[in-house]
């Protein structure tokens, strides 16, 4: 059990340690700092993907829900100490959403999909379509998931519940202005939204 420190003001003192912040792991995984997501500007279903209750290690996730939450906050933790802000659930304007979207200092954006199991992945035919909204495209996967299924021109994260590391960086293909400008709003205004709903 590792003590959050400042958290403690959110009524929350430890969390169990992910399987990507232990001795065991490689440098560049033990280096990652799995850092609590700043609690304000989180729409409500995001900042419930980001609680850190105390959960006892045995109880992993098994049903595709639980799994699809997991690698989402996970994922939300990644972002964040990859120094992007990010929301769960984005529509686009083509009809299809995006499982998360980070948007970094620098204005790149990010599009990260997350799969739960192999099923999940091979039905979803779609996935091409969410590059015409994004500067960087990734997918999220288990560290059990063949990871050798994932294209090789898109990026690839490997995650849990508590944390997770990105072992394939996405190439980078950036947006024109216009699109940018227009997911960029998107981004600010679904947040706030989300943010003022939660008041």
């Amino acid at each position: 059990m590792v003590s959050l420190g400042p958290d403690a003001e959110f009524g929350i003192t430890t969390r169990p340690a992910s399987r990507f912040d232990t001795p065991n792991v490689t440098p560049f995984f033990a280096s990652l700092s799995l850092r609590r997501p700043h609690p304000g500007g989180l729409s409500p279903a995001h900042a419930k993907c980001a609680s850190f209750a105390a959960v006892d290690q045995s109880d992993e996730p098994h049903t595709r829900p639980e799994i699809t939450a997991a690698l989402a906050r996970g994922v939300t933790r990644v972002l964040y100490d990859h120094g992007l802000a990010s929301i769960l659930e984005v529509p686009l304007a083509n009809g299809r959403r995006a499982d998360l979207m980070g948007l970094s200092s620098a204005s790149e954006i990010w599009i990260v999909e997350t799969k739960s199991c192999v099923e999940d992945f091979t039905v979803d035919q779609k996935w091409p379509d969410y590059r015409e909204y994004c500067d960087r495209f990734f997918f999220a996967v288990t560290e059990d998931f063949p990871c050798d299924l994932i294209p090789d021109d898109v990026g690839l994260i490997v995650a849990d519940g508590f944390g997770g590391a990105i072992l394939r960086d996405a190439p980078l293909q950036r947006l024109v202005g216009a699109r940018r400008k227009a997911v960029t709003l998107l981004f600010a205004r679904l947040a706030a939204m989300r943010l003022s709903a939660a008041v």
